[in-house]
């Protein structure tokens, strides 16, 4: 019987149930394995013990296509929120990977949408698993007799279809979007709260300036090296931006961009007050921890600091709802997001010029730039001074 939710959702369990294997009238055997660094113990319990040396072969050829699926991605958070969505799934279904259905597939994005997951995280799930039948139907294997041919085929050895693209499963649209503009004042109120009199002060400035003056997301600000700071010719600066996507797509998801004076003259007066200026090593990191309490979210951090780590991103995030909290905003609803968003709406109000503010955001789709202005357009008083000429008072 299956499971109404996924139990891994989240990543959150150190325990979790391998794969429950149905071997026709077989009794199943049911193999529980701690935290797996890969796909390889769950297939090699569930089959040792079911006693089918057939059947663990085929599982074997199985795990080998999942390892060289995950190996397709090179960024490590892909390959972890895929391999989570993989062992949510079988732990859910309760079947063999060739044995999946269309109707498993509908039949997970239910129990998704049931247990309150966000329409981006469903997304993810589903394209996590279509994405690993993709490459399972096209991954080719050579066979004893010298012939290649994917192992994904039923008993006539037809290739099978992909049941997640057989199902017709339809992407969940998101909401829109909840993320509101800072305002003029507010934006300076959380400015004025920094005292850059300080070395930390001298960091959060720098990190204001960078995330307002550019737009940028979280981690392209915090992941910036010195190399990736340049001159231009007159006399401006510029930095090398890595975007979102950038190993699926380099050519369009990174290059440079303009790096503002004030942006600029922030990052420099940080790094003479943390002691780094002139700077030495180009491979540097920028915005580095000043404590422990930088690196806590960090995957591998150790006791103490190391040498050239960049801030993390839980930390970054703390620190502007300190300056929202210091300003008198709720700090509930301000993270460096907000400051994203800040930085389009106040752009566009000025110029009205989508184009501009698409390119600067790097949006692929200038849909995506209008509908993320557009949720957040403040109304144009056009009545007002006419009616009040109407009315003479």
């Amino acid at each position: 019987m299956r499971r109404t939710t996924p139990d891994v959702l989240g990543g959150q369990a150190e325990v979790i149930d391998a794969v429950v294997v149905a071997l026709g009238e077989t009794p199943v055997t049911r193999a529980v394995v701690v935290a797996p660094a890969d796909f390889t113990s769950a297939w090699e319990m569930a089959y040792q013990d079911a006693g089918r040396a057939e059947e663990w072969t085929k599982a074997f050829e199985w795990q080998q296509a999942a390892e060289r699926w995950i190996k397709r991605y090179p960024s490590p958070s892909t390959q972890r929120a895929y391999k989570e969505s993989w062992r949510a799934f079988f732990a859910w279904v309760q079947r063999a990977p060739w044995q999946v259905l269309s109707s498993d597939a509908i039949g997970w994005q239910e129990s998704l949408i049931e247990a309150g997951l966000k329409p981006a995280s469903v997304n993810r799930y589903l394209a996590a698993l279509s994405s690993f039948y993709s490459f399972v139907r096209r991954d080719l294997v050579r066979q004893p007799d010298g012939s290649e041919r994917s192992i994904f085929v039923d008993g006539t050895g037809r290739l099978c279809e992909n049941p997640f693209r057989a199902a017709g499963l339809e992407r969940r649209k998101k909401g829109p979007s909840s993320v509101n503009p800072l305002s003029k004042s507010e934006l300076r109120a959380m400015r004025d709260a920094i005292n850059t009199s300080t070395r930390t002060g001298a960091r959060d400035m720098a990190l204001f300036e960078c995330y307002l003056r550019t737009g940028r997301r979280l981690k392209e600000i915090i992941r910036l090296r010195w190399k990736d700071l340049d001159g231009t010719r007159n006399g401006g600066h510029k930095f090398w931006w890595t975007g979102k996507g950038a190993d699926r797509n380099p050519e369009k998801k990174t290059g440079w961009r303009v790096l503002p004076a004030s942006a600029h003259a922030a990052i420099v007066a940080y790094l003479k007050a943390d002691g780094r200026w002139p700077v030495e090593d180009p491979e540097m990191y920028i915005f580095q921890p000043l404590s422990d309490h930088g690196t806590a979210t960090l995957r591998g951090a150790q006791n103490g600091l190391e040498q050239n780590r960049h801030i993390s991103a839980g930390h970054v995030n703390g620190i502007v709802k300190k300056w929202a909290r210091r300003a008198g905003i709720d700090e509930e609803k301000v993270h460096v997001h907000v400051l994203r968003h800040s930085f389009a709406f106040h752009l566009y109000s000025q110029t009205k010029d989508y184009e501009l503010v698409r390119n600067l955001l790097d949006h692929e789709d200038l849909k995506t730039t209008v509908g993320y202005i557009g949720s957040m357009e403040e109304p144009e008083d056009r009545h007002s001074q006419a009616l009040q000429q109407a009315l003479g008072f």
